[in-house]
């Protein structure tokens, strides 16, 4: 049996030193050339984690506030319709009711004596255009007291119009309408009917609007 010497010991001592130190260099060389390209992934992700926590709430859009172009008017003016009341024009109210249908309030007083006065309303749908210009069709009732042969009767009118509206230029709160139409008429138990404008003026109404 062959023993070695002490001398050869320590030296095979001695290499295996040198090798576990180079090995543990390299290693650490190793570790530290590969942290760097390991850490950007995570520097990129924290980046983008940073943008999106600075981006602004997103709004859906059923919170957004719908833009409308048009609003619902308010307005007071005269209407030249004649035989309501016994007068030639009467007070006159609009109002709208959504973007295409509006509704027109009719007043006056003719006379006191004999007392004639006349109340009714109108309803307009536009067909063509919108509340600034445009072509519409509706209808109204009107009804009150008239004179005929110095006494006060009682009249009710149903009437189908049809006519065309616009702004006067430059302006949105000067309105001017058109209407004429069959007029039915009911008049000290007499019917009447006839198709013209609803006054000499072509059934002309003007209003301010609010």
């Amino acid at each position: 049996m062959t023993f070695k010497s002490i001398d050869s010991i320590f030296t095979d001592m001695n290499i295996q030193k040198k090798f576990i130190i180079l090995s543990l260099t390299f290693s650490l060389f190793s570790i530290a050339f590969s942290a760097p390209s390991e850490a950007k992934p995570k520097q990129g992700k924290q980046t983008t984690s940073t943008k999106e926590s600075l981006k602004e709430p997103s709004v859906s859009s059923s919170d957004q506030s719908p833009t409308s172009t048009s609003l619902l008017r308010q307005g007071f003016g005269f209407a030249s319709f004649s035989n309501l009341g016994g007068s030639s024009t009467a007070l006159s109210t609009w109002l709208d009711l959504d973007s295409g249908i509006s509704i027109q309030g009719l007043f006056a007083i003719g006379s006191t004596s004999p007392f004639e006065f006349g109340i009714g309303g109108m309803v307009r749908k536009i067909m063509h255009g919108n509340e600034e210009t445009g072509l519409h069709l509706g209808g109204g009732l009107h009804l009150g007291t008239s004179s005929i042969t110095g006494s006060s009767k009682f009249y009710i009118s149903v009437v189908p119009v049809g006519g065309f509206h616009f702004l006067f230029p430059g302006t949105k709160s000067i309105g001017f309408s058109f209407d004429g139409g069959p007029v039915f008429e009911v008049r000290n138990s007499t019917f009447n009917f006839s198709t013209v404008a609803l006054s000499p003026l072509l059934g002309l109404s003007i209003h301010y609007f609010l």
